[in-house]
């Protein structure tokens, strides 16, 4: 998903720029439908980022969000 990638990397809380998130130890799971990215940097706590696919709420009314609509910043070839 274009947008947890961009929440992941990005957004991350310490403030990181994509090339420094991109040096640490990441842990990229699918588990259940659910895709999860998870990085600790050392000397920090855990940062965590899932997506649950929208197939799992094809029960409500509003679900079908494109990856365009959430788009903040556009995209950049190899990260989203």
């Amino acid at each position: 998903n274009k947008r947890a990638l961009y929440k992941f990397y990005k957004k991350n809380p310490w403030g990181l720029d994509v090339e420094e998130m991109l040096e640490q130890d990441t842990k990229c799971k699918f588990d259940h439908g659910l895709h999860y990215l998870q990085v600790t940097p050392d000397d920090s706590s855990t940062y965590t980022v899932g997506v649950v696919p929208a197939a799992a709420f094809k029960h409500l009314d509003n679900v079908g969000n494109s990856d365009d609509e959430l788009s903040e910043e556009g995209s950049s070839p190899g990260i989203w």
